[in-house]
């Protein structure tokens, strides 16, 4: 029995089960998240082919329906967008690693 999802809304697979927001905990949304990246000096044309190339595949009814199955709900973003999502993210998880006195293990 899931008591909540993580996610800022209810999860299409299971809309009955709360976001952890609504069941009282505003500053605890955590996402899971995948996207495609490159080595840092790739130019920028071969990025936005890779950018294009990757939004057709998420475009057609087959990868659609194979990710919905697992729960992947696709959230396209410019090439932009996904970058600064993607640090703001990171830093998001440092704060909280440094807020709770996380260390490392060996």
């Amino acid at each position: 029995m899931a008591l909540a999802v993580s996610t800022p809304k209810r999860a299409a697979l299971l809309p009955d089960v709360p976001t952890i927001v609504e069941a009282g905990y505003p500053d605890a949304t955590y996402l899971f998240w995948g996207g495609i990246v490159a080595p840092v000096k790739t130019p920028r044309p071969i990025i936005d082919k890779l950018h294009a190339e990757v939004q057709k595949a998420l475009n057609t009814p087959t990868v659609r329906e194979a990710l919905a199955k697992q729960g992947v709900e696709i959230q396209p973003m410019s090439v932009d967008d996904f970058a600064k999502f993607s640090r703001d993210d990171i830093a998001a998880t440092v704060k909280l690693a440094k807020d709770i006195n996380l260390a490392p293990t060996n």
